[in-house]
C-alpha cells in the first residue's frame, strides 16, 4: 500500500467524496442559503469555513480522530439536535407562512410610513435602505433568516422610532419561527448523513486504490498495541516511553 501524503489528503477526500456530496447538495444549498452562510459579516469570526461542505469534512476528520464510526453519526445527529433544541425558545403558535405575511407586510407599512415623516437623518435613512433591500428580496424570495435577524436589529433616529416599533415586534418572533426550527435540524441531520456516506466513499477509495493515510497508520500502530501479546512483549523490552511536543498529538 502506498501512504497519501499529508499535504494532498483533502484532496483525494474530495475526489472520493463529490460524488456524495452531489447527492445531498440540492437540499443542503436550499437550507444554507436560508440560515443565509455566505451573508455573514466578514469580519465575524464565523465567517471562514461556513459552506455545509465544510461542516461534512469537519465531521469526518474528527469522527476518525476520535474512533467514532460512521454507524454511529445518525445517533450524534440526534443528540447535536437535543442540545441545540434545548437553547431555542419555544416554537411560536403562529404558523410559518402567516408569519412571513405578517414579516413582509409590516416591512412595506414600516418603509411607507418612514418615507411619510420626511426623517432624513443619516441614521434613519442607512436604514431604510436596509430596509428597502430586505424587501425588494422579499418580492423574489422567502426572506431569509439573516433578514429577519437585520431587520429586527434596525435602528433609526428618534422621529422615526413610532414607526419601526411593529416591524421589530414582528421581526424579533424569528428563533420562534417552526421554518427556522425545521432548517437548522434539517441541516444537522443532512450534514450528518453526507459525512457518513462520504466517509465511507473515502474509504472504499482508498481501499480499492491501495493507499493509506496518516490516521490509517495511525489506526494500525493503535491496532498493535491494543494485541495483548504485542502488548506483553514490548512491555518486556520497553521501560518507558518519553513524548516530546505532547501538545501536537492527536486524540488516537
Amino acid at each position: 500500500q502506498n501512504v497519501i501524503p499529508e499535504p494532498m489528503e483533502r484532496a483525494i477526500f474530495s475526489i472520493a467524496a463529490d460524488p456524495v456530496i452531489d447527492i445531498f447538495a440540492q437540499e443542503l444549498d436550499e437550507v444554507a442559503g436560508r440560515l443565509s452562510f455566505d451573508e455573514l459579516p466578514k469580519d465575524s469570526k464565523f465567517a471562514d469555513g461556513t459552506h455545509w461542505t465544510s461542516f461534512v469534512a469537519d465531521v469526518c476528520r474528527l469522527a476518525r480522530a476520535y474512533r467514532i464510526s460512521p454507524k454511529h453519526f445518525a445517533d450524534c445527529a440526534e443528540k447535536s439536535w437535543e442540545g441545540l433544541e434545548r437553547c431555542l425558545p419555544p416554537i411560536h403558535d403562529v404558523a410559518a407562512d402567516e408569519l412571513d405575511r405578517h414579516f413582509v407586510e409590516a416591512l412595506h407599512d414600516c418603509i411607507s410610513r418612514i418615507e411619510a415623516c420626511n426623517d432624513s437623518t443619516k441614521k434613519t435613512q442607512t436604514a431604510l435602505e436596509k430596509l428597502k433591500d430586505v424587501y425588494s428580496r422579499t418580492r423574489r424570495m422567502s426572506p431569509t433568516w439573516y433578514d429577519w435577524a437585520t431587520v429586527a436589529k434596525a435602528d433609526v433616529s428618534k422621529a422615526s422610532a413610532d414607526c419601526i416599533k411593529e416591524l421589530i415586534a414582528v421581526a424579533s418572533l424569528h428563533p420562534r419561527h417552526p421554518r427556522l426550527r425545521g432548517d437548522l435540524r434539517t441541516l444537522i441531520y443532512q450534514v450528518f448523513a453526507c459525512a457518513a456516506e462520504s466517509l465511507q466513499a473515502y474509504q472504499d477509495y482508498k481501499l480499492a486504490a491501495g493507499l493509506v493515510d496518516f490516521t490509517d497508520q495511525e489506526y494500525r500502530a493503535l491496532e498493535l498495541v491494543e494485541d495483548k501479546d504485542i502488548r506483553t512483549s514490548l512491555s518486556s523490552r520497553i521501560d518507558a516511553a518519553l513524548i516530546d511536543e505532547f501538545q501536537d498529538t492527536s486524540p488516537i
